[in-house]
């Protein structure tokens, strides 16, 4: 059984096209669509070929092998022609392989082999635990995914899989620091018992050179993809220095509201409440009439903005210019001023390159001073005039721009 919100019924349906087998019914309170397969013969030569080829990564694998246990013993056993010493055996096994399964079960040993990330694999996990969220008060957009603690293995071998494709600047950097940032979630109820491992990115040169080229690669079958394209919109907008505008800005906030759980069909009357019972209102100061047309658009349509006006604010010139270095210069402050225009964000590694061609790669200039023990500005003066260091046998610092496009691939 799989069981998604009511607004995903049409990717159940999909589903049970594409394997030609299950049903697909609502929940009485029409929230919920469940697809469900009960058809013994059709688990057996449809489902299990599928999950026997294509295992499952996380420790839901261990279930689907005591489900598929417990079937065959079910239903390739005559239990009828067992005497009832070795019927009760059977049954007691079932129901013993049953009492050991998904909520209760308690082994989750699973070979960390056994894990086998693949972009479409990952795009089905993403749409099914992951977020795209903007968080309003900074202005960032954010990526994240959850599982329950036990699935480490499996966030570990996202992010394995992630990286493996950087090139070696941006790997050192990816390593370094917190571009894939882990924290736990403790339970919010307690009905839930279980910690969630939650992965995050935030850099928003990765997303938008690396992480959201990849993703467009691909496919999404449910809603989450609305929420992509809307996180993809606003993020571009960001990177591109627009929301320095404030009606930019505003609009990116009101994009936010008509996102993720308030675009669902069962949340219009949490919509209405959600925005006026926050500070968004006084930050762009909507009348009434204003709200209401605001609020009749959340509720009728699956994007706030058309494509083509998405396409007529992205093709306006960028507020955000990179220079040769790699460096984001915001062009609005001027480039006359005392200082010039300013720096928004420097993305960037140090290699230091010796005589003998060997070389070290820091992942800033001030890390690269204190290891050579230097000032910050010989270093910079260094890398801005391209002279050696004297009195060692370096060459050549320079700053190496990270996280670009064009020099990423991924596998399907």
């Amino acid at each position: 059984m799989i069981g998604l919100h009511v607004d995903d019924r049409p990717l159940l349906e999909w589903i049970s096209t594409i394997l030609g087998t299950g049903i697909v019914i609502n929940n009485k309170e029409n929230t919920v669509s469940y697809f469900i397969i009960t058809d013994t013969e059709r688990l057996k030569t449809i489902l299990f070929p599928i999950f026997d080829n294509f295992p499952l990564n996380t420790t839901k694998h261990l279930d689907y092998l005591s489900f598929k246990e417990a079937l065959e013993l079910a239903y390739h056993v005559n239990l009828s022609s067992l005497d009832n010493k070795n019927r009760t055996e059977i049954i007691d096994k079932i129901v013993d392989l049953k009492n050991k399964m998904n909520n209760k079960r308690t082994n989750f040993y699973i070979n960390n082999n056994h894990i086998r990330i693949t972009p479409y694999w990952l795009l089905g996990l993403i749409e099914g635990e992951a977020s795209f969220q903007l968080y309003r008060k900074e202005l960032v957009p954010a990526f994240s995914l959850s599982l329950n603690e036990i699935q480490r293995p499996v966030i570990e071998a996202i992010i394995q899989f992630l990286t493996g494709k950087l090139d070696k600047y941006s790997l050192f950097k990816a390593t370094h620091s917190k571009l894939f940032n882990l924290s736990i979630d403790s339970p919010k109820s307690t009905s839930n018992t279980k910690s969630k491992l939650k992965l995050s990115i935030t850099q928003l040169d990765y997303l938008i050179n690396i992480f959201i080229p990849f993703l467009d690669t691909m496919v999404f079958k449910s809603k989450k993809g609305l929420d992509f394209e809307d996180f993809k919109f606003i993020s571009t907008l960001i990177y591109q220095g627009k929301h320095l505008r404030s009606e930019i800005k505003d609009l990116i906030l009101k994009i936010s509201y008509s996102r993720n759980n308030f675009r669902l069909s069962t949340n219009k009357e949490k919509l209405s409440l959600k925005i006026v019972e926050t500070p968004f209102l006084r930050q762009t100061e909507l009348s009434k009439e204003e709200l209401k047309i605001n609020l009749k658009i959340f509720n009728s349509r699956n994007s706030y903005l058309s494509n083509l006006e998405k396409e007529v604010l992205l093709s306006e010139p960028s507020l955000i210019i990179t220079n040769d270095e790699g460096a984001k210069i915001n062009m609005t402050t001027g480039a006359t001023g005392r200082h010039g225009p300013k720096l928004i964000r420097d993305v960037y590694v140090v290699e230091v390159e010796n005589i003998d061609k060997t070389s070290t790669i820091y992942l800033s200039i001030i890390d690269c001073a204190k290891a050579l023990g230097v000032s910050r500005a010989t270093i910079s003066k260094i890398i801005k005039t391209g002279n050696s260091l004297k009195g060692t046998t370096i060459v050549k610092i320079r700053k190496i721009p990270i996280f670009r496009k064009n020099k990423h691939t991924f596998t399907k």
